[in-house]
């Protein structure tokens, strides 16, 4: 029994859109997503080159209170895992997390629960800044 074109034609346009869709799926997808991963890694880090900048300048004017805030208001920023900022002794006096205040970073990031961060959405970088002119002299 011969098919009839009512059957096959649209038998075909399914077979060529269900290729066209693995070869997006397989090849075009994976690629825009690493596109858009190199992208914002290099947003990323542009945004930390400009906040290293500005906590350097607001330090050297002594406006710690300043660089402190900057900090804090990264807190509510979903793309870093944590922002610290030290002293010359490596004592943490700015972060994103409240309860490493007043601590040694080396110690903080320590007992960092790396699955809590892996519970939530993955987040694309973390930094620490250390500063080496907080103390004043005189």
């Amino acid at each position: 029994m011969p098919a009839s074109l009512r059957l096959t034609v649209p038998l075909i346009l399914l077979g060529f859109a269900a290729t066209l869709s693995a070869f997006n799926f397989l090849y075009h997808v994976p690629r825009a997503e690493r596109a858009a991963e190199q992208e914002s890694r290099k947003r990323l880090a542009q945004e930390m080159s400009r906040l290293q900048s500005t906590l350097e300048y607001l330090l050297l004017k002594g406006e710690q209170a300043i660089a402190q805030h900057e900090i804090a208001v990264l807190a509510h920023n979903h793309d870093y895992l944590y922002v610290c900022l030290t002293d010359d002794q490596g004592m943490v006096i700015a972060t994103t997390r409240r309860a490493w205040l007043g601590r040694e970073i080396a110690k903080a990031v320590a007992e960092f629960d790396a699955g809590e961060a892996g519970a939530r959405k993955p987040r694309l970088a973390r930094r620490c800044f250390s500063n080496r002119s907080t103390r004043r002299s005189g």
